[in-house]
């Protein structure tokens, strides 16, 4: 009996112990949650700066591609310019070349078929 009052009071002491000591990790656990919210909303902030350092970025790519793909169209309708006056040219001499060639005059085809039809019929 002796040794089961002993084993009690122990066991109290023990209880009362880890009481103590779960109390005492429920008060540390506190600062830490503290802690930790803190450093998710650092992490969060970092993380937002850099998205938007990196959506910049992105667009400044974006912006300088444009402006040199204009650069190029203003480039090439200037060299566009003569070559146009060239390629009208070029179809004027076509077109004058082409009446030359076969002239619009139909009157020889109009004296054959004048002609068939005066022939005499046998």
């Amino acid at each position: 009996m002796a040794n089961l009052k002993t084993r009690i009071a122990t066991a109290k002491q023990t209880h009362v112990a880890v009481e103590q000591a779960a109390k005492e990790a429920e008060a540390a656990v506190a600062p830490l949650q503290v802690e930790a919210e803190k450093r998710r909303m650092a992490y969060r902030a970092a993380k937002n700066i850099a998205d938007d350092k990196r959506a910049l970025a992105k667009q400044v790519r974006a912006n300088a591609e444009y402006e040199a793909a204009e650069k190029a169209a203003r480039e090439a309708e200037v060299v566009l310019g003569p070559l146009r006056a060239a390629m009208q040219q070029a179809d004027k001499a076509y077109a004058d070349a082409s009446s030359v060639a076969t002239p619009n005059d139909n009157r020889p085809r109009i004296r054959r078929i004048w002609r068939a039809r005066q022939a005499p019929k046998s």
